[in-house]
């Protein structure tokens, strides 16, 4: 590009006056390093302490134990109130038939 047919304008602020909500408060540092043990940076893939603690953090499930069984396969294991086990086997029944 050599010439420019319209001039560049430059934001110097920007001002949100609407509310919003569901965001969260700013992250320390050390929240960070500890979320970043839970994750890994590649697409459609999680480790087994991610894993469980997001089925910790159902409501209603009180123990969740998960290991891999070979490539691409795992064992998970769910203690949970009775309604919500239902649902979870509802849940592999329509996925996995």
């Amino acid at each position: 590009m050599s010439r420019l047919l319209k001039k560049v304008v430059v934001i110097t602020s920007c001002t949100n006056d609407a509310a919003f909500s569901g965001g969260t408060d700013q992250e320390s540092d050390t929240d960070l390093r500890e979320r970043a043990l839970y994750t890994r940076w590649v697409n459609g893939r999680a480790t087994i302490p991610l894993m469980v603690e997001r089925i910790d953090a159902i409501a209603g499930v009180r123990e969740a134990h998960v290991e891999t069984l070979g490539q691409g396969d795992a064992l998970i294991v769910i203690d949970a109130e009775d309604e919500l086990i239902n649902e979870i086997d509802g849940l592999f029944a329509i996925c996995y038939g």
